[in-house]
C-alpha cells in the first residue's frame, strides 16, 4: 500500500501530471513553450486543440535590446493569453494532458551570457545582471497576470543558475566560480525574478556547480532558492536533469539514490522524459515516477520530504484554476480569437521597430522616400522568412510573414494607406543573391552582385547567421555532439569557436564597397557577430537579431526612415576571439588581466561594439541634471535630469545610468569598473523635453565583497547618465557625469587603511533591489 501510495504522488511530480479521477482532476502537461510568443516545445501540436499558431515576436535578445521593460510585460501578457485560449480550447474539447496546451511554459533563459560563443545567446536578454533581471521579470509578470487569486500562466525561468555554455557538454561540465562572481554576476537576475518578477518555478540546469550536479545540489537549491530568498513556488530539473544524476554525470550509480538526493536537495518536479537504457541518454519515462517510491521504501527519501514537494507543485495548479469552474477563473473566457489578432500583430511590429539597433551611419540612413533611386539588394537573407524567428521554440506565425526582398518590390505587400506605399512603386529595385547561404563558402556569385552594383545607387547587403535552419537541441546537426566547438555560427547544442562572419560574406561586402557606392549592411544574428572590415567599408550597420513575424516590414520601415531605430546592443561584440579567456572559465574578474562582459573589460582593449551602444536618425541633450552628492548609507539616491530632442525627426531615446567604481574606494575587492543600475526609454517629438527622474536603492549601490556579501563602501563614485555611452568616451553631448559620495555615517569606525568600513546590506531597513 506504501509502494502504491508513493507512486501515486511521484507521478504528480513529473512532467506529465496524471488527473486524478476521484477528485475529477485531468491531467495536466507541464511542458509548454512561450520564449518569444505562444510556442513549440519540439513535439507534435497536432491533435493538443491548438492549430500550431501563434503571434511571433522578436527573439528574447532582440526584445533586450529594445530597452523596454513596459513593451517586454505587454509581450509578456500577449504570449500568456494565446497560451490561455490553446488551454481553454482544448479544454473545450475535451483534450488534456498535451504538450504546448497546458499552463506551465519555458520561458527566456535567465542566465547571462559570459562568452559570446555560448549558442543560446539569442534567448538571453544579454550579458548584463540588472538588464537581464528586470526585463525577465517584467516578462514574467506579463505571462502571469495581475489577477489577485488565479494565474495566467505559470511562467519560468531557466537554467538556474550558473550555465551559459559550452552547450555541447552541459550534462558532464560542472562549474567553480567565487563567492564574489556568484553573488554579483550569476545570480542577481534569478534573484530579481524571484523577488520581483514573482516567478512560479525554476528550471535547474543540467550542468554541476562545484562537482555537484546542479539538479541535486543543496547549495543552490536549498540554501540559496529556498532559505536565502524565500522562494514558495516549484524548482524542477530540465528535461532528463535527474536521469543525468546517473547517465552523463555519473554522481551516483543508482537512479533510486538520483531521486533521493535531487528531492532532497529541494528540487520538486522532475521534469523529464528521459529513462534509463543502459548508458548514455534516452527517452521514455521519468525518473522519479519509476525510481522514488523506491528510494522512499529504501528509507532514502521521508514520506515528509515527497508531500512537502507535492504541496508545491498541487499549489501551482490551485494557483491556476486549472480545476475550477470557468465562471470563477478570470482567465477561462479567452478564446482562440486572440490569437494572431490585430492588437498582438501590431504589437509584434512594435517589438521588432524597437529591437532595432543602429551601429554606424555615415549619413546614408535613413534612404529617401521622395527619391529612392536605384537599390541593390543582395545576401542570402534578402529572400527568407524562416530567419525571423530565430530558431526551435516558436510557432508557426498566426499572420504569414513576408520577405524584405518581396516587401521592397510590391507595393501590394503594404497596406493602402503605409507611408511607403508611393515609395515602393518608384523604387527600382535589382537583386542578385551574391552568398548561395549564410555559411557562403565560395565567391561563385560574387561577380554578378558586384556588376549589378554599377547602375545602383545604394546597396543594402542582407546577411548574417540563421538560428533558424541550426537550432537543433543537443547538437543534432550531423556532427558530433561532443566536439563543442565545431558550428561555424552558434545555435543550441553547438557552441561557434568564431565570432566573424560565416564564410565569405565579409569578403563580399568588402567587394561591394570597393565599387564607391554606399553599402548599408543589415545584420541578422542571435549571439555576437564581428564583421571587421564593416567598420571601415559599410555606409551604415542596422542590427535586426531575429525580429519575429513582423521582422521584413520593421527593418525596410527603418530602411526608409519610417521607423527611427533606438535600440542598444545587449552584449559586446569583441573582435578576436583571442580576447577571450577559456570559454569554460566562468570568472568574469580577471585580477591582473583583462576581464569579461562590458563591466571588466579593460579600457585598452578594443571592441567593436560595445554593450548598450545604439544611434538614432534625431539627436537629444541633456540639461538640468540635478542630484544631491552625499548619500547616506542605507538611503536611496534620488537625481533628475531634463532630456530633449533637438532634432527634427520623432524618435526615442534609451536613458543609461551606469556606476563607475573608484579603484581606492576597496583595493582587495576587484568592483566593475562600470554597471548599469537603471534605464528608461522614452519617445519625445522634435523639440520636446521632458524630465526624468531616477531613484537608486541601496542594493544598486551596493557592492560584493570577497566572501559574496553585499556591501555598501563608504567612499567616492562616478556615475553617466546619457543614451549613447561608450567605455572610456562619454562626451558626446548627451551624457552627463556626475559624482556621489556614500557617507560612512556615524557608527561606523575607521579602518586601518583609513577610509571607513563597509556597511552590510543585510543591516538596511531598505532591501529593495529597485527603488
Amino acid at each position: 500500500m506504501l509502494l502504491c501510495f508513493c507512486t501515486f504522488r511521484a507521478m504528480q511530480l513529473v512532467s506529465m501530471s496524471p488527473g486524478i479521477p476521484r477528485l475529477n482532476w485531468t491531467a495536466l502537461n507541464w511542458r509548454s513553450e512561450c520564449c518569444h510568443g505562444w510556442g513549440f516545445t519540439g513535439g507534435d501540436y497536432r491533435g493538443s486543440g491548438w492549430n500550431g499558431t501563434a503571434t511571433v515576436y522578436p527573439q528574447v535578445i532582440g526584445l533586450a535590446a529594445s530597452m523596454d521593460e513596459a513593451l517586454v510585460l505587454r509581450v509578456g501578457d500577449a504570449a500568456g493569453m494565446e497560451g490561455r485560449a490553446a488551454f481553454n480550447s482544448a479544454k473545450q474539447q475535451g483534450i488534456h494532458g498535451h504538450m504546448m496546451t497546458g499552463l506551465h511554459c519555458f520561458g527566456p533563459t535567465t542566465n547571462v551570457n559570459h562568452d559570446p560563443r555560448w549558442g543560446r545567446i539569442k534567448r538571453t536578454w544579454g550579458e548584463d545582471p540588472f538588464l537581464t533581471g528586470t526585463l525577465a521579470s517584467a516578462h514574467i509578470m506579463g505571462l502571469q497576470g495581475g489577477d489577485e487569486k488565479y494565474m495566467k500562466i505559470a511562467a519560468d525561468v531557466n537554467m538556474f543558475a550558473v550555465h551559459s555554455g559550452p552547450d555541447s557538454i552541459r550534462q558532464h561540465f560542472t562549474v567553480d566560480v567565487s563567492d564574489r562572481e556568484l553573488y554579483d554576476y550569476y545570480l542577481p537576475a534569478f534573484e530579481q525574478t524571484v523577488k520581483e518578477g514573482k516567478v512560479t518555478s525554476v528550471m535547474v540546469a543540467y550542468s554541476a556547480f562545484r562537482g555537484v550536479p546542479d539538479n541535486c545540489n543543496p547549495t543552490l537549491l536549498t540554501d540559496v532558492l529556498l532559505n536565502e530568498w524565500n522562494f514558495s513556488m516549484i524548482s524542477f530539473s530540465d528535461n532528463g536533469g535527474v536521469l543525468g544524476i546517473v547517465a552523463t554525470q555519473k554522481y551516483t550509480s543508482s537512479y533510486a539514490n538520483a531521486s533521493a538526493l535531487s528531492i532532497n536537495a529541494g528540487l520538486h518536479q522532475d521534469m523529464s522524459s528521459g529513462g534509463p537504457s543502459g548508458s548514455g541518454w534516452s527517452y521514455g519515462g521519468c525518473i522519479w515516477e519509476k525510481y522514488m517510491p523506491e528510494a522512499v521504501q529504501a528509507g532514502l527519501v521521508k514520506e515528509s520530504q515527497l508531500d512537502a514537494a507535492l504541496r508545491r507543485v498541487l499549489g501551482v495548479r490551485f494557483a491556476l484554476g486549472s480545476e475550477d469552474p470557468d465562471w470563477i477563473v478570470p482567465w477561462s473566457d479567452i478564446g482562440m480569437d486572440v490569437i494572431g489578432c490585430k492588437a498582438h500583430t501590431e504589437l509584434a511590429l512594435e517589438a521588432a521597430r524597437k529591437s532595432m539597433v543602429l551601429l554606424q551611419n555615415n549619413k546614408t540612413l535613413p534612404l529617401s522616400q521622395k527619391s529612392p533611386g536605384k537599390l541593390l539588394i543582395v545576401g542570402p537573407h534578402a529572400n527568407s522568412t524562416r530567419v525571423y524567428f530565430g530558431g526551435t521554440y516558436s510557432a508557426f506565425p498566426a499572420i504569414p510573414t513576408v520577405s524584405i526582398l518581396n516587401l521592397l518590390t510590391s507595393a501590394s505587400a503594404w497596406p493602402s494607406d503605409h507611408p511607403l506605399q508611393s515609395t515602393i512603386q518608384d523604387l527600382d529595385v535589382n537583386f542578385s543573391l551574391g552568398c548561395a547561404d549564410v555559411v557562403c563558402k565560395d565567391k561563385s556569385l560574387f561577380k554578378d552582385a558586384v556588376e549589378a552594383a554599377a547602375s545602383a545607387d545604394a546597396i543594402v547587403y542582407i546577411g548574417g547567421i540563421d538560428g533558424s535552419h541550426v537550432e537543433h537541441e543537443n547538437g543534432d546537426r550531423g556532427t558530433e555532439s561532443s566536439n563543442w566547438m565545431k558550428s561555424p555560427f552558434p545555435c543550441e547544442g553547438e557552441d561557434t569557436d568564431a565570432l566573424s562572419l560565416p564564410g565569405c560574406q565579409e569578403h563580399l561586402i568588402t567587394d561591394l564597397a570597393a565599387t564607391g557606392k554606399p553599402v548599408v549592411v543589415v545584420h541578422m544574428n542571435g549571439g555576437p557577430v564581428t564583421c571587421l572590415n564593416c567598420s571601415y567599408v559599410a555606409a551604415a550597420e542596422l542590427v535586426t537579431f531575429y525580429a519575429g513575424q513582423a521582422g521584413p516590414q520593421a527593418i525596410v520601415e527603418t530602411l526608409f526612415g519610417v521607423n527611427n531605430p533606438a535600440g542598444r546592443m545587449p552584449y559586446t561584440t569583441y573582435m578576436l576571439t583571442s580576447q577571450l579567456p577559456n570559454f569554460t572559465d566562468y570568472e568574469i574578474a580577471k585580477p591582473n588581466n583583462d576581464g569579461r562582459t562590458y563591466r571588466y573589460v579593460s579600457p585598452s582593449t578594443t571592441v567593436q561594439h560595445h554593450f548598450g551602444d545604439g544611434l538614432s536618425y534625431t539627436t537629444f541633450n541633456y540639461t538640468n541634471f540635478q542630484y544631491n552628492g552625499t548619500v547616506e548609507p542605507c538611503s536611496v539616491f534620488l537625481f533628475s535630469v531634463t532630456v530633449t530632442n533637438i532634432g527634427k525627426i520623432e524618435g526615442d531615446e534609451v536613458i543609461q545610468v551606469y556606476l563607475y567604481t573608484v579603484p581606492e574606494t576597496e583595493p582587495t575587492v576587484r568592483l566593475p569598473s562600470r554597471s548599469l543600475k537603471s534605464f528608461r526609454r522614452v519617445t519625445l517629438a522634435p523639440s520636446q523635453s521632458m524630465p526624468i527622474e531616477f531613484c537608486l536603492s541601496p542594493y544598486a549601490l551596493s557592492m560584493v565583497d570577497n566572501s559574496g556579501h553585499r556591501q555598501l563602501y563608504p567612499g567616492s563614485y562616478h556615475f553617466s547618465v546619457g543614451g549613447h555611452q561608450i567605455m572610456g568616451a562619454l562626451s558626446f553631448g548627451d551624457v552627463l557625469e556626475g559624482n556621489i559620495q556614500i557617507s560612512a555615517g556615524t557608527s561606523h569606525a575607521s579602518s586601518p587603511m583609513g577610509s571607513t568600513m563597509p556597511v552590510p546590506l543585510r543591516s538596511c531597513q531598505d532591501q529593495r533591489l529597485r527603488c
